[in-house]
């Protein structure tokens, strides 16, 4: 399945831009009369809608940015606002509907006062009851881990309708799978997953358009094997343990003079993402990057970040791990 995040070792110049607006000096405070209020303050998942930010007590006219902490602690940029001259301001702001099930912090900054406003914003669980008759059958083709696939058969729908097909995630989200024929009331689609895709328990529903017959299915993607070592090369990640928005230091020893060497990364969500290739000058490279923050085109979810090493030519692999941890403050 393809994903729309990028990966990418050094972040680019746009990224850090973005980066230090948002947690750069001057440092944010919180202050008494500085408020955030979000209405409605939950909604549930599947469905996009409208919410509006209401800020007041921040500095008259000034700049204020807002973003958006999920529930693993990665962060969206919503934005630079102006209040006006008695520092209040609306906002409405979009809700996508794939947004991940849990707790979400919007946080408001005046860039000239430095003030601090947070409130929480929880999305619920979209509402899905199955239908008694209906099933969805499972059965795994490689094993059922990253570079597997797995093939869903539904039964029980009214012949000949049109059944969406959805799945939810590990993480919470949901990615529309599409739509299938309900020849005689049956209905089947196959999905491969591979090493962009996140590891663990996933749930595939298959909702009837006419009928409104609901079936779920649950099923477990298992990890490939990419953060093994072989042979005599290392790799020392410094610090071992960070936040995101920091930046990480690579040490790899032990590989052919001169040869190239491919850097991937395997996220603590079990996502694997290629980084950049190097060359390995006396068997020896040092490379410095940065852990953005930022979804969904960047982003290190905090937990075990493990780096991959592999000599091109030597066939050497050497790994690293990094703990990290949220880098927004919460």
């Amino acid at each position: 399945m393809k994903l729309t995040r990028r990966s990418g070792f050094i972040a680019s110049l746009i990224t850090l831009t973005l980066l230090v607006g948002l947690f750069a000096t001057p440092a944010a405070t919180r202050a008494e009369g500085t408020s955030l209020i979000i209405m409605p303050s939950q909604a549930p998942q599947g469905t996009s809608q409208k919410a509006i930010l209401q800020l007041s007590g921040f500095a008259s006219d000034e700049s204020v940015t807002i973003w958006e902490t999920f529930p693993d602690y990665t962060v969206l940029p919503r934005g630079n606002f102006q209040v006006n001259s008695s520092g209040i301001i609306r906002v409405t702001i979009d809700i996508n509907g794939n947004l991940p099930i849990g707790i979400h912090h919007f946080s408001a900054r005046g860039n000239k006062s430095g003030v601090l406003a947070i409130t929480p914003f929880e999305v619920l669980p979209a509402i899905v009851s199955e239908t008694p008759g209906v099933s969805i059958e499972v059965t795994t083709g490689l094993g059922g881990k990253q570079g597997g696939y797995f093939t869903f058969v539904g039964h029980g729908y009214e012949s000949r309708e049109t059944v969406a097909i959805w799945l939810t995630r590990p993480d919470g989200t949901v990615q529309n799978v599409g739509t299938k024929r309900a020849n005689m009331g049956n209905w089947a689609v196959s999905i491969a997953f591979n090493e962009k895709d996140p590891i663990g328990q996933y749930y595939l529903t298959g909702f009837g358009n006419t009928s409104e017959r609901t079936g779920v299915a649950i099923f477990v993607v298992t990890g490939g094997n990419y953060t093994s070592s072989a042979g005599g090369a290392s790799l020392t990640a410094s610090p071992s343990a960070t936040k995101q928005l920091q930046t990480v230091q690579l040490q790899g020893d032990g590989f052919a003079p001169g040869e190239t060497v491919s850097i991937w990364i395997t996220m603590a969500d079990g996502t694997v993402w290629n980084a950049r290739k190097i060359i390995a000058n006396n068997g020896k490279f040092t490379e410095v990057g940065y852990l953005p923050a930022l979804i969904p085109d960047n982003g290190f979810p905090v937990g075990t970040t493990t780096f991959t090493a592999y000599g091109n030519s030597s066939k050497l692999v050497a790994t690293a791990s990094v703990e990290l941890m949220a880098g927004s403050g919460f």
